[in-house]
């Protein structure tokens, strides 16, 4: 026991998960850990007195977990402003490569900076980050976990440095069924269980994406080689990318069928709320996921595509768009579905016994449980303190 070290926290309301709150309770913080959970007044009172610890007195504040994004490109912070909302998303994808091409190393890591500060703003600890360049921001305290993105444009000649950049990755982002050969995909189905990696896949993303690898036609067959046929569910479950590491983005095309088909293998729908605003696109079927039994995360995507990097405004857009959906599941997909998709549940997304001391301080008391959950979702309340592996983060905020 190190008293000096120890941080006890009184909340007002302690988020201990979504849906699981106390009235009063309080946690103590050891270790960067979540070493226990206090339920009630008495049992906070009796270990102050034990401990001596450092205490935090947040009594008319909510303590909840720090989110999870689930899917974000950091890299691609420099592009703000630079791409313009409601593009069609085949000619956004040829505006983004040449603005891309055209940033200087520096500007892609400033970047990289601005988005995940945002991020850290937000509090949000744990961010699945689609890595293409390799960057580092070793001054930030975010938790980055990088997915080495693969792709090989359909190209032969690309395709052997695409799988040698997979080799040895603990998490990989195979790009798409579009943008990557047969022959690469069940390649990398082949390293994935080899290694035994995190996969995250871009999948469904548009009608277009999977017209063009059915039939060959449409906007992608401009810019892409003949296609051989098949949605692009029938591609990954071929290769074997498929599975309860496996993260899919989007899925906005899919069919009703492919819907059971991601829920059979146990892979997480990963939403992107501010960028399926940016798009215009129609409704997500949030509630029909949800009916066959897909765990559902939420990401912020890229502000080449977004007009913010936070998970708050993703949670507030996320309600505004599916104003049935109860707010406490909404909350759950922004912490336990990203845990669980990076492979961090029971660390990560929530603060009980033996997870990461990973905690936001929102000012503010609700009356209730069903207000808390809202309370939870709406981007005002105002965020107070932040920590880290129990280490405060206030100056990001």
């Amino acid at each position: 026991m190190n008293p000096e070290a120890d941080l006890l926290v009184r909340a007002g309301w302690l988020v201990e998960r979504s849906g699981l709150a106390h009235r009063d309770g309080g946690l103590l913080l050891r270790d960067g850990c979540v070493h226990s959970v206090l339920r009630e007044p008495r049992e906070l009172d009796a270990l102050e007195r034990a401990l001596g610890a450092r205490t935090f007195d947040a009594s008319d504040c909510v303590v909840a977990p720090a989110l999870v994004n689930a899917h974000a490109h950091l890299e691609l912070g420099a592009l703000r402003s630079e791409l313009y909302p409601g593009t069609e998303f085949s000619a956004w994808i040829r505006q983004l490569i040449g603005a891309r091409a055209a940033l200087r190393p520096q500007a892609l890591q400033a970047g990289l900076h601005l988005a995940a500060r945002e991020l850290l703003r937000s509090g949000t600890s744990l961010v699945a980050d689609i890595d293409s360049l390799g960057l580092e921001d070793p001054e930030l305290p975010l938790r980055r976990v990088r997915y080495v993105e693969v792709l090989d444009a359909q190209d032969p000649t690309r395709s052997p440095a695409a799988l040698i950049r997979a080799q040895g990755q603990r998490h990989i982002a195979p790009h798409a069924p579009y943008t990557l050969r047969v022959a690469t995909l069940q390649e990398l189905g082949r390293l994935a269980a080899a290694q035994t990696s995190w996969l995250s896949i871009h999948w469904a993303e548009t009608p277009e994406e999977e017209h063009y690898l059915e039939a060959c036609a449409g906007p992608f067959a401009a810019f892409l080689p003949a296609s051989p046929g098949g949605r692009g569910v029938e591609r990954l479950e071929v290769a074997g990318l498929l599975g309860p590491r496996t993260m899919l983005v989007h899925g906005n095309a899919a069919t009703p069928a492919e819907r059971m088909r991601v829920a059979a293998c146990g892979a997480t729908l990963v939403h992107c709320p501010g960028t399926h605003r940016w798009f215009d696109r129609p409704r997500f079927a949030w509630a029909e996921w949800e009916a066959a039994g897909v765990e559902l995360a939420l990401g912020t995507d890229s502000l080449a595509s977004n007009t913010h990097s936070s998970m708050r405004q993703e949670l507030a857009w996320l309600r505004q768009d599916q104003p049935q959906l109860d707010p406490w599941r909404a909350h759950a997909a922004a912490t336990l579905g990203g845990a669980r998709a990076l492979g961090e549940a029971g660390r990560a997304g929530c603060l009980s016994a033996g997870a990461n001391a990973d905690a936001i301080v929102l000012r503010g008391l609700p009356g209730s449980h069903s207000e808390l959950g809202e309370f939870l979702c709406d981007p005002e309340p105002l965020l107070t303190e932040f920590w880290i592996a129990g280490r405060s983060c206030r100056e990001f905020l």
